[in-house]
């Protein structure tokens, strides 16, 4: 790990809770403590500490969610893409919107890296449609098939295939084999996916389809989901925080660092060097603010909870664990079921609110 100080952003702060319920490491149960049998804080009334904004029928602009038919086609284009023929044209100009058939290879500070070569495999792009680093395909404009053109690229730092690259500058030696035009469409059927797509662990037409679709609505909505939380806590006001919550969600991050440490085999003040931090204290107080918003967060769902009247029975629980992990009774012993409650509840209120949004 980088020897940097950091703190955590919102998102892991909630994907750290999530991971203290679902993670298999021991817990005492203390973490139930605050919260009631109905997954409420403990004593406190949510409405006394937030003024409630509009939550039925949020407009959610179409940049978040996206045309789901559009991703599609471009997933589909993007599988099939090796497998159009073309016919090839050796001569003329490079424009935008192009077809071209190339070959690379990529090095950062002259040495070649993993993944960043065609290996004399040829590939096929459209510049304008074709989704590469940077402007890596526009730089091919202006030139003809034949051409060897060093095409220099800065990777984004938020490059998930290698974060190795993140933030490099590269230089990938490339060849335009030719121009293609006239595409011929290979035809889509369980014969194609079975003997071109088996490497995704395709059978048929349909098995491709699900996948694809369950990929794009996850992601439409974990955005659709993001950009709720942001609106929830950018128009809902909260005017004070109880402490006790504050002090719960420092709890669970001390925990969850502790839990980390021990299964690492080492002291947790080796683990927090790991992460820049003298000690315990100095991790929390880097991370006050995030910790400070996530329980304010946390009473916006609640007062959401108790406006709408939602609830969560103990058997909603169970079910809810047993579908998505399998069983819950392991759960339940390792943290109580006032945390499952309040781990489901806040399911429960995204889904009602989720129910009512209005796409653009």
């Amino acid at each position: 790990m980088k020897n940097t100080k950091k703190t955590l952003s919102i998102t892991l702060a909630i994907a750290m809770l999530i991971l203290s319920i679902t993670s298999c490491g021991q817990s005492d149960g203390s973490n139930a403590e605050g919260i009631d049998e109905n997954g409420f804080w403990a004593g406190i009334r949510a409405l006394d500490y937030v003024e409630l904004a509009d939550y039925q029928g949020i407009e959610i602009p179409l940049e978040v969610h996206q045309d789901a038919e559009g991703i599609y086609s471009e997933i589909i284009y993007d599988i099939i893409n090796e497998f159009i023929m073309y016919d090839p044209i050796y001569d003329g100009i490079v424009v935008f919107g192009d077809t071209v058939n190339i070959d690379y290879v990529g090095s950062i500070d002259g040495i070649e890296f993993a993944g960043g070569s065609t290996e004399g495999m040829g590939t096929n792009v459209t510049i304008g449609l074709t989704s590469y680093i940077d402007d890596f395909l526009e730089q091919l404009i202006g030139h003809s098939p034949g051409d060897t053109i060093d095409v220099q690229v800065t990777f984004p730092y938020d490059y998930p295939q290698n974060t190795d690259l993140e933030g490099r500058e590269a230089v990938f030696i490339t060849t335009i084999n030719y121009i293609g035009i006239n595409p011929t469409y290979p035809d889509l059927t369980d014969e194609f996916v079975m003997g071109n797509l088996s490497m995704y662990g395709w059978s048929s037409v349909d098995d491709m389809n699900y996948e694809i679709w369950d990929y794009i609505l996850s992601n439409q909505r974990n955005s659709i989901q993001q950009y709720l939380y942001n609106y929830l806590y950018d128009n809902f006001i909260v005017t004070s925080i109880p402490e006790s919550i504050i002090n719960h969600r420092i709890n669970e991050m001390a925990d969850y660092y502790e839990t980390m440490a021990s299964d690492e085999g080492i002291g947790i003040d080796e683990l927090l060097l790991e992460f820049g931090f003298e000690n315990m204290d100095e991790m929390l107080d880097a991370n006050r603010a995030d910790l400070e918003r996530e329980a304010a967060f946390s009473l916006i769902v609640q007062a959401i909870a108790e406006d709408a009247g939602i609830s969560v029975s103990d058997d909603e629980v169970r079910d809810f664990f047993t579908e998505y992990y399998g069983e819950y009774l392991t759960y339940e012993e390792e943290h109580g079921m006032p945390v499952l409650k309040q781990f489901v509840l806040n399911e429960r209120v995204f889904e009602y609110i989720l129910d009512r949004v209005i796409l653009l």
